[in-house]
């Protein structure tokens, strides 16, 4: 039995399917935060890393489909993408910022490229 490969049509569907999930995500995880906030529970460090780690999710798969509608091809735009990540991966390293909560976002960014290279990966 052989894959059928997808069309570009079919791939940037799969991907807009695919990128609301990331979206929802990051949508539950500011509620959560949001809701804790206004209801002066506690805020836990554990609260504040699933926001950040779910904005970096999003962020990259955000750059996709503002990518895909303004017209660029599905192949081009995961292509430029995966490259920028790459790229940012490779020249820049850990952040050394005295904030800790700026150092656990930068390093959640660089695992967020990470993820979107290894969910892309056989795509192109």
């Amino acid at each position: 039995m052989t894959a059928t490969a997808l069309t570009p049509a079919q791939l940037a569907h799969g991907l807009r399917i695919f990128t609301e999930g990331a979206f929802e995500l990051d949508e539950a995880a500011r509620a959560r935060l949001t809701k804790a906030l206004a209801s002066g529970e506690h805020i836990s460090s554990f609260l504040l890393e699933g926001v950040v780690e779910k904005q970096a999710d999003a962020a990259n798969w955000r750059q996709l489909i503002n990518r895909l509608d303004k017209g660029e091809d599905v192949i081009e735009a995961v292509t430029t993408i995966r490259r920028m990540l790459t790229k940012k991966l490779l020249e820049y390293g850990e952040s050394t910022s005295t904030s800790a909560i700026a150092n656990d976002m930068n390093r959640q960014e660089r695992e967020a490229a990470r993820r979107f290279l290894d969910r892309t990966g056989g795509l192109i």
